[in-house]
C-alpha cells in the first residue's frame, strides 16, 4: 500500500514536470533570441570593404585633379564635394566648357543672398511672377500657378548633382571612355611615364554628351541668382504639371498646359524668356531683369572661413537642364 501511494507521488510529479517543460523552452528560447538578433544586427553593421580601384581608374583621378588644380578655387571646392568619380569627372568636363560664365552667374553665396533680397531687382522680380501667377489663374479657374522663389544654393545644386539619375547615366557614358582611353597603352593617357593634363582637358572639353543632365553643374544654375522660375500647375491641392522631365509629354505637352502657361507668361510680363528649349523644359523660364545686377553690387563682405564668392562659365556639347 505504502509502494502504492509513492509510485502516484512520483507519477504526480512526472506529470507536474512534463507541464512546465514547454514554458521552460520558452523562457529559455526567449533569452536566445535577442541575443541572436543582436549578433545579426551587429553583422548587418559591419562596413563593407573598401573597394579597390584598379590602376587605371587611379590613373584617371590623377588627371581630373592635375586639370582642376588651376581652376577657379569655388570650382576645386565643388569638385571636392562630388565624391562619385563619373560625376566629378562630368563635372569637370561642364566647368571647363563655360569657364567664362563663372564670375557672372556662380551661385550666391548666403551673405550675397540675404543681400539681394534687399535690392529692387529682388523685389521687381518677385512682383512679375506674381504678376504672371494671377494672369494664369484668371484665365484658368480652377488651376493656379505657383513658382519657388528661393535662390537655390551651391549645397542644393550639389545635392541635386551627386543625386539625380541623368547625370549618372551622362557621367558614366563620360567615365566609361575615359577608363578605356586609359586603358590604351598606345594613347598618351595610357602611359605612366607623363600627365598630359592639357591634352586630357581639350579631350573633356570636346566630348559630347549623348543626351543632357536634367541639372545644371553645381554653381551655374540659373536658379543660383534667382534668374530662373519653375512653374507648376495646381488643380486644389493636386499637382498637375511638375518639374520634372518624365512628365513632359503626358503632364504638359498633349494635355495643353505649355501652351497655356506659355500664353499667360506673354500676356502677363516682357521680363520672362522660355521655356528652355534644349534640353526641353517646359515649365522653365529665365528672367531678364531690366538692369541686371552684377555679382559684386549684391557682394558683401564674409565671414572668416566662409566659402570666397564664387567665379561663372559655357559648356560644348548639349546643353544641361534645370530640372529639380
Amino acid at each position: 500500500m505504502v509502494a502504492l501511494r509513492h509510485n502516484r507521488a512520483r507519477s504526480c510529479r512526472n506529470h507536474r514536470w512534463w507541464l512546465i517543460l514547454p514554458l521552460i523552452l520558452l523562457l529559455l528560447a526567449a533569452d536566445f533570441h535577442p541575443a541572436e538578433a543582436q549578433s545579426r544586427k551587429r553583422r548587418r553593421k559591419r562596413p563593407a570593404a573598401a573597394k579597390t580601384l584598379s590602376i587605371v581608374e587611379l590613373r584617371l583621378r590623377i588627371y581630373i585633379d592635375w586639370v582642376a588644380a588651376p581652376l577657379d578655387p569655388r570650382i576645386t571646392n565643388a569638385l571636392r564635394r562630388i565624391p562619385a568619380t563619373p560625376r566629378r569627372l562630368l563635372a569637370l568636363k561642364y566647368y571647363l566648357g563655360r569657364l567664362p560664365e563663372v564670375d557672372s552667374i556662380w551661385a550666391w553665396t548666403a551673405v550675397q543672398a540675404r543681400a539681394y533680397r534687399t535690392t529692387d531687382e529682388y523685389r521687381q522680380a518677385i512682383a512679375e511672377v506674381t504678376h504672371v501667377r494671377h494672369v494664369f489663374d484668371s484665365l484658368y479657374p480652377g488651376y493656379t500657378l505657383l513658382a519657388p522663389m528661393e535662390i537655390r544654393s551651391l549645397e542644393a545644386q550639389l545635392r541635386n548633382w551627386n543625386s539625380v539619375r541623368s547625370v549618372a547615366v551622362v557621367a558614366d557614358s563620360l567615365f566609361d571612355s575615359c577608363i578605356a582611353m586609359m586603358a590604351d597603352t598606345t594613347s598618351p593617357f595610357g602611359r605612366s611615364d607623363t600627365i598630359h593634363a592639357a591634352l586630357f582637358g581639350d579631350f573633356l572639353a570636346a566630348w559630347e554628351t549623348p543626351v543632357a543632365p536634367t541639372v545644371a553643374v553645381p554653381g551655374l544654375s540659373q536658379h543660383g541668382q534667382l534668374r530662373a522660375f519653375d512653374f507648376r500647375i495646381y488643380r486644389g491641392r493636386r499637382l498637375i504639371a511638375g518639374a520634372t522631365a518624365a512628365t513632359i509629354e503626358r503632364a504638359w505637352d498633349s494635355s495643353g498646359w505649355t501652351a497655356k502657361l506659355n500664353a499667360a507668361i506673354t500676356l502677363a510680363s516682357s521680363r520672362f524668356v522660355g521655356p528652355l528649349p534644349n534640353p526641353y523644359e517646359p515649365w522653365h523660364y529665365t528672367y531678364i531683369p531690366a538692369n541686371p545686377l552684377q555679382i559684386e553690387d549684391v557682394a558683401k563682405p564674409e565671414p572668416q572661413g566662409e566659402t570666397p564668392s564664387p567665379t561663372p562659365f559655357t559648356p560644348k556639347g548639349i546643353p544641361q537642364g534645370e530640372d529639380e
